[in-house]
């Protein structure tokens, strides 16, 4: 992979994330949280768990291969669990 798409990937990742937590704390947690920091550590969960997640599904999008296969093909791979092993 080349460094202008790894370094693509990373910003859309923590842009993505961050602004994901940010709209969720804004929308679930407005008046429930008093401190700075309580809010501060909920989001930066929330980012590292997205990112980490979502990495980990791409590493196995990458490594079974269904970036190469047609859409007809990847659909059943990805809607039903047993068919991607």
């Amino acid at each position: 992979m080349n460094s202008f798409v790894s370094k693509s990937y990373w910003i859309c990742q923590l842009s993505g994330w961050t602004l994901y937590s940010c709209f969720h704390f804004y929308v679930n947690s407005v008046g429930y949280i008093d401190s700075f920091y309580e809010a501060a550590l909920y989001c930066l969960l929330l980012i590292l768990s997205g990112v980490t997640l979502t990495s980990l599904y791409r590493s196995i999008v990458l490594r079974l291969g269904w970036l190469s296969l047609p859409l007809k093909r990847l659909l059943p791979r990805v809607l039903d669990s047993e068919e991607g092993r």
